[in-house]
C-alpha cells in the first residue's frame, strides 16, 4: 500500500509538470500572437474594443452581403491608411514635401463648399459663409466655428462644392446647402468623435472632421459623400467622391 501510494504520487507530480510546462508554453505563444483585425481597429479607433469593432463589421458586412473577412481587411487597411501606417505609404515625416515651410490659407468659397487640406491626418469642413466654416479641429477639441483667414495648411488646400448630380460640374440648390450648413453649425460645441470606423451616422453626440461634413450633406440632400465600400468615411473619400467637384487647388 505504501509503495502504490509512492507510485501514485510520483505519476501525478509528472502530470503536474506537464501541465505546468504546457501552461507556460502556450502563454509564450499567445504573448507573440499577432494582434486581431479588430485589435488593430480598436487601437486606431481610441475608445472603442476589440468586441465592438467586431460587432460592427459584421453587422456592416452582412447588410452590404459581403464576407465579414474581406470587410474586416478593406476596413483596417483603410483606418491605416488614414493613419499614416499603410505600407504603401511614407512615414510623414520621411515623405518628400515640396511645400515643406511654407503656409497654405484656406480661401473664401460658397455657403456648403468644403475645404480638404493635406496633412498627417487629412482634414475637411464645411462653409457656413463665405469667410467662415464649421469643423472640428483635433480630437482634443469640440466642433467650432471658425474664420478662414485663421486657417492654413503646411502642403495644399483644395475647395470643392457638392454637385446635383455624378461628377456633374454644377453645384446643388442653395437651398440644400443652406440646410448643410445649418445643421453642421447645430453641431458646434460636440465632442470629437475617435471612433472613425463607425462614424457614418447622421444624429450623433460625437463628430469627427469627416464625420461632420458627410452627415450634413446626408441630411441636407440624402447624398452620400463616400466614395468606398468600407464603414468609415474619411476625408479622401470626400474629396474622391462623385458627388464632390474640386474647383480650386491651393499649394
Amino acid at each position: 500500500m505504501k509503495i502504490f501510494s509512492n507510485t501514485f504520487t510520483a505519476g501525478a507530480l509528472s502530470s503536474l509538470i506537464a501541465c505546468v510546462m504546457i501552461a507556460g508554453s502556450t502563454g509564450i505563444a499567445s504573448a507573440n500572437e499577432k494582434p486581431s483585425v479588430y485589435d488593430e481597429l480598436a487601437r486606431l479607433n481610441p475608445g472603442t474594443t476589440s468586441a465592438q469593432m467586431q460587432k460592427s463589421v459584421t453587422a456592416f458586412a452582412k447588410k452590404n452581403k459581403r464576407p465579414v473577412s474581406v470587410v474586416a481587411r478593406e476596413t483596417l487597411a483603410e483606418a491605416k491608411e488614414y493613419a499614416g501606417e499603410s505600407e504603401s505609404q511614407l512615414p510623414a515625416t520621411a515623405a518628400k514635401n515640396p511645400f515643406a515651410g511654407t503656409k497654405v490659407k484656406v480661401p473664401k468659397a460658397a455657403i456648403g463648399d468644403i475645404f480638404w487640406w493635406n496633412s498627417r491626418y487629412n482634414h475637411v469642413g464645411l462653409y457656413m459663409a463665405k469667410n467662415r466654416v464649421v469643423h472640428i479641429p483635433n480630437k482634443d477639441s469640440k466642433v467650432v466655428r471658425a474664420y478662414v483667414s485663421n486657417l492654413a495648411s503646411q502642403k495644399a488646400v483644395k475647395v470643392m462644392f457638392v454637385n446635383d448630380k455624378n461628377r456633374s460640374e454644377n453645384r446643388i440648390s442653395k437651398k440644400k446647402r443652406k440646410i448643410a450648413s445649418d445643421f453642421a453649425e447645430k453641431q458646434v460645441g460636440k465632442k470629437y468623435n475617435t471612433n472613425l470606423v463607425g462614424n457614418k451616422v447622421v444624429k450623433s453626440k460625437t463628430y469627427n472632421c469627416s464625420q461632420l461634413v458627410w452627415a450634413a450633406w446626408k441630411h441636407a440632400a440624402k447624398v452620400d459623400l463616400d466614395n468606398g465600400l468600407t464603414m468609415g468615411v474619411y476625408p479622401n473619400d470626400i474629396v474622391e467622391d462623385w458627388r464632390t467637384h474640386v474647383y480650386k487647388k491651393l499649394t
